[in-house]
């Protein structure tokens, strides 16, 4: 894991992962457990891979779930836009999200995630939150 991966996934903690990964994770398990014994056996399956991928998620669940946390709240938004910026400049794959994330929290609009990796917002801290 590069320094930036880990730069960004400590920040995403910081921001509340954990914690949203705990309550998707009770939402799975309420959902499984409720599921119709008559129910289609294909979306069941697909409940249990969701759930496993939260137990240990990759670098691309983790940026859908800030994605979605950002979505909820700008100000999380603007704290990880810069660190976020500088993942989707060091890894092509994260530039999708990075997008998304302008979308949900409208940070940097219309600036690609290299000008703002080198913008002052790099200052934020998301302790300041």
């Amino acid at each position: 894991m590069s320094s930036i991966e880990k730069d960004f996934l400590a920040r995403a903690l910081g921001l509340g992962l954990a914690e949203t990964i705990a309550r998707t994770i009770q939402d799975l398990d309420r959902v499984i457990a409720e599921y119709p014994a008559r129910g289609g056996e294909r979306y069941l399956k697909r409940l249990h891979e969701q759930r496993r991928s939260l137990v240990a998620p990759s670098l691309r669940t983790i940026a859908a779930l800030v994605v979605s946390m950002c979505a909820q709240d700008r100000l999380r938004a603007r704290l990880i836009a810069p660190t976020f910026a500088l993942l989707a400049a060091q890894r092509p794959d994260m530039a999708r999200f990075y997008e998304h994330l302008n979308a949900a929290g409208g940070v940097f609009v219309d600036q690609p995630a290299d000008v703002v990796a080198q913008s002052d917002v790099t200052a934020l801290r998301v302790d300041a939150a």
